[in-house]
């Protein structure tokens, strides 16, 4: 059975470029390779309510605002995973904490995103960057 998750796609505008936040994963799957924050969906969470709880475990104030992304599929050795991607904007930057998943974070264009980023991420990134999305 595969487990539900949501995938954030945290962004902020720096000097008319987008960039977004990744941090680096030290735990099955995409141990020691980048990623999007996010997690397992809580039984009786809402994608909504569990995007907010992700924030706040890296430090993070939810705004509330989220868009969809997309909706991926993603196939482990042991297991699959259901992703709801979504994507929010932070308007200004502020301290983030490590997590047992996540244990340093970087600010990245699109263009310029690492080698070691996680296949499923690439994707979510190469979507979100696809949309119209213009820089104020």
């Amino acid at each position: 059975m595969p487990i539900a998750c949501v995938d954030l796609i945290i962004h902020r505008t720096v000097k008319r470029e987008i960039r977004v936040l990744l941090g680096f994963r030290k735990i099955y799957p995409y141990n020691d390779r980048w990623a999007l924050p996010g997690g397992r969906i809580i039984k009786g969470e809402s994608p909504r309510q569990t995007a907010d709880r992700q924030l706040d475990e890296i430090g993070l104030r939810p705004t509330g605002d989220y868009m969809l992304v997309g909706v991926y599929s993603t196939n482990f050795r042991h297991r699959s995973d259901i992703s709801i991607c979504l994507s929010t904007c932070l308007p200004s930057p502020q301290e983030l904490q490590q997590t047992k998943e996540l244990v340093r974070y970087v600010w990245r264009s699109l263009d310029d995103l690492p080698s070691r980023l996680g296949s499923s991420y690439r994707k979510m990134l190469r979507d979100f960057k696809n949309r119209s999305y213009t820089v104020p």
